[in-house]
């Protein structure tokens, strides 16, 4: 049976004996930073470029009680061929080199610049908008099980709100936490999406645009999301 460690009353505390903090397999991550800058811009240039969301073949099966053509439209800033309308991943694994900048990420300077703060390999990256009043049930995807969980090549998502205030909350949830949030724009969470569960809601009358990202894990990321012992929000102006 697994050791659960203890503390004692009578034992010094302080942040250097704190030994958690995020699990990129299993847990999940809310970020202290917030990235702001003109997305609205970029979106009003975007938004009629937007298509109803696709799937690889291959998971259809997975999508049948989801309804995602009316839940999403997309739109794609790195992809397999290079073009804003592919969404969907080969088979094999996901290899960022193997995906390219479409035209939707050059002409949106404000989103690029989001996109390039984050110092990590990127797969695809795209827009979901989620459409007023729509409710994406709690589901988990295959990331790296296309890399048959290789740990050395750990996918991760960042998911990250472009819009102003929105009534629109995300739900994670896995063996341990069962979390209902609603982030503010330009904060994002990163999840391991085969093993964190996840869906949203929109109730608002106005689609909600996230930046979603598959990156391979790195000691850039592992930097960024540990426990800081000054508890603060930073906010950065791209």
């Amino acid at each position: 049976m697994e050791q659960v460690k203890t503390h004692s009353h009578t034992q010094s505390h302080s942040f250097e004996d704190f030994e958690g903090g995020y699990n990129p397999h299993s847990g999940f991550y809310f970020s202290r930073t917030i990235l702001d800058a003109d997305y609205d811009a970029d979106i009003k240039k975007l938004q009629d470029q937007m298509i109803n969301l696709q799937c690889n073949p291959d998971y259809m099966r997975h999508l049948e009680d989801r309804n995602t053509d009316e839940i999403f439209k997309i739109i794609s800033f790195k992809s397999a061929d290079g073009t804003n309308d592919t969404q969907s991943a080969p088979p094999e694994p996901e290899i960022p080199s193997n995906f390219s900048y479409t035209p939707a990420y050059y002409d949106s300077p404000s989103i690029r610049k989001a996109i390039d703060w984050f110092q990590c390999e990127k797969a695809r990256v795209r827009i979901f908008r989620q459409q007023p009043g729509q409710n994406l049930q709690l589901h988990h995807d295959f990331d790296n099980e296309r890399h048959s969980y290789n740990k050395d090549h750990t996918m991760v998502r960042i998911l990250m709100p472009l819009n102003d205030e929105r009534d629109s909350y995300l739900n994670l949830a896995n063996a341990n936490c069962d979390a209902m949030v609603k982030l503010e724009k330009g904060q994002f969470a990163i999840i391991n999406t085969d093993y964190v569960w996840h869906g949203t809601v929109t109730y608002d009358k106005r689609p909600r645009d996230m930046l979603n990202m598959i990156v391979k894990w790195n000691d850039w990321l592992h930097d960024l999301t540990r426990p800081k012992s000054h508890v603060a929000i930073e906010r950065i102006t791209l």
